[in-house]
């Protein structure tokens, strides 16, 4: 993904957005670093996404949930075995209303070809952030599976790959959650 195709998916000001968040939470595959992203559609049928942080892991996991109890939170989905169990076991702690998703090796091969295309298709938009441009234009493919699938890896270890994973992972979420839409009685 280059600098210049990111950078056409941007976006002034936050466009009106649904009110369901779906959150992705990447911990990072060398254990040093946990992300954290949200995405939420918006109201022309595109998805927005954000990156919130991305912190070492041994300072805590404690600030995630925060948002993970946001009341419009409609889906979690979180990965990497650094800090999955973790997590999982503070949610269940804190008594978090939202049952996470742990996505299978197929699931992660599928969030990030979906979140490829829409990077392609113009679904997706986003407003600039230095760090999350940095690390989407400074990564590229490793291989996921033995049927072709692909993760992240950076190309320079200045910026943290989970960043950009968790946005993946966020998106992936969101667009295979089914907009509900309010059933309108006429008589």
């Amino acid at each position: 993904i280059t600098e210049a195709e990111w950078r056409q998916l941007e976006v002034d000001k936050r466009p009106d957005l649904q009110p369901a968040r779906f959150f992705g939470v990447k911990f990072g595959k060398d254990g040093t670093n946990g992300g954290l992203s949200v995405a939420s559609r918006t109201t022309d049928d595109r998805i927005f996404v954000e990156a919130i942080d991305c912190r070492p892991i041994r300072g805590g996991i404690e600030w995630i949930l925060p948002f993970l109890k946001n009341p419009n939170c409609a889906g979690i989905v979180i990965d990497g075995d650094s800090g999955k169990q973790m997590l999982l076991d503070l949610m269940r702690d804190e008594r978090v209303k939202i049952r996470a998703t742990v996505p299978t090796v197929k699931e992660i091969i599928n969030a990030n070809a979906v979140f490829e295309s829409a990077i392609y298709s113009g679904g997706i938009c986003h407003i600039d952030q230095v760090a999350l441009r940095n690390a989407v234009s400074n990564c590229d493919h490793r291989p996921i599976g033995s049927a072709g699938g692909f993760g992240y890896k950076t190309l320079d270890d200045a910026y943290e790959v989970a960043l950009i994973e968790s946005v993946a992972l966020a998106y992936w979420l969101c667009s295979e959650t089914k907009v509900r839409k309010k059933q309108a009685i006429r008589y």
